[in-house]
């Protein structure tokens, strides 16, 4: 049995609205536009948090779409499980920030000098971008649904 896409999301769930827009090789992708990381008020001048989301090079997160009827020019809305995205959240910052405190610790510990410490912190690191990779590839991340709007 088919089951309709639901108009709304339900409210254990984050939404956000964007377009569909074709590549140049025919594939359909969705421009999410990027949130500030503060939006607490409407200041865009003088706002330390807006000088830096000016700095990135695209306004807009773009994802790619398989397996879905939408056209090129047509509004929808994704959403994702909360505990889902803190789920990857912590899958991709865990693992790289507790390798470098682990690096440099065990370094300290057996009594190396700063310079040694610094590249404890960065052979933790690369050990902790591995480990995030290797659980990416095996973890069952909830998928973006997709909200006809």
């Amino acid at each position: 049995m088919n089951k309709a896409m639901p108009l709304s999301a339900p409210s254990e769930e984050t939404t956000v609205s964007g377009r569909v827009v074709a590549g140049d090789d025919g594939r359909l992708f969705v421009d999410v536009p990027r949130r500030s990381a503060c939006q607490s008020c409407g200041k865009e001048s003088g706002c330390g948090m807006s000088v830096l989301g000016g700095l990135s090079a695209s306004q807009s997160l773009r994802l790619e779409l398989q397996n879905i009827s939408v056209v090129a020019g047509q509004s929808v809305r994704l959403s994702c499980p909360q505990d889902g995205l803190l789920k990857a959240a912590l899958m991709a910052y865990a693992p790289p920030a507790l390798g470098v405190i682990i690096g440099a610790v065990a370094i300290a510990l057996n009594g190396f000098g700063d310079g040694a410490q610094v590249l404890g912190a960065l052979i933790g690191l690369g050990l902790g971008l591995m480990i995030t990779r290797m659980l990416a590839s095996r973890s069952a991340l909830p998928q973006m649904n997709i909200l006809k709007e």
